[in-house]
């Protein structure tokens, strides 16, 4: 496990910086979903066009998990050598593992998130989190929507989940050699920074 997280140390600061901004962005894309299924159904006494709503669920579904979904990928061979465990049972034996199931303030799965899972054979438990294939696909527990307060944005991946993003780092040294090389149209401020060595 030591040379694992030594490697994992040595992944360049712009390779981690990248595959982090890309998961906010993806958590980021799915709470326009989920707000906007709270608005449905957690209607406005004020304005509330229930037309553009449903509008607006359907758009950032189509948008977010067929327009832009990522196509199923792994990391390459040298990253999955270099990245490989350290034994069968060290998600449990390092407490990466959580016995309770899906949890509602978490991102449970890549899944979840319309991405491909870098180590798909790997994973400690099945998620029940599905994609949404329309607007009455509800992208987060219904417990999340309460009335007068829309939910929070969710950011916090799973151990496991967070632990298979940094292996999946190991070795690469441009964006384009990730599991999740598909990179957004644009950063915040407009331009894709991604392969540069900061």
């Amino acid at each position: 496990m030591k040379a694992l997280l030594i490697r994992i140390a040595k992944v360049p600061k712009h390779i981690a910086n990248w595959v982090l901004t890309l998961f906010v962005w993806r958590c980021r894309e799915l709470y326009q979903i989920a707000f906007f299924q709270w608005r449905k159904a957690m209607p406005s006494k004020l304005r509330c066009d229930m037309g553009d709503v449903l509008e607006l669920i359907d758009f950032r579904v189509e948008y977010t998990f067929t327009r832009r979904k990522l196509p199923e990928s792994i990391p390459t061979e040298q990253t999955r050598l270099a990245s490989a465990p350290p034994s069968s049972d060290y998600l449990t034996r390092y407490g990466l593992t959580d016995e309770g199931g899906d949890r509602q303030f978490i991102i449970n799965s890549f899944h979840q998130l319309g991405w491909p899972d870098p180590y798909p054979k790997e994973n400690s438990y099945k998620s029940s989190a599905k994609q949404p294939v329309d607007g009455d696909d509800l992208v987060y527990d219904p417990v999340r929507f309460r009335e007068g307060a829309p939910p929070y944005v969710v950011y916090i991946p799973r151990a496991e989940m967070l632990f298979k993003m940094m292996r999946a780092c190991v070795e690469v040294k441009d964006a384009s050699e990730l599991w999740v090389s598909s990179p957004p149209e644009s950063t915040p401020d407009g331009e894709c920074k991604h392969t540069t060595n900061e």
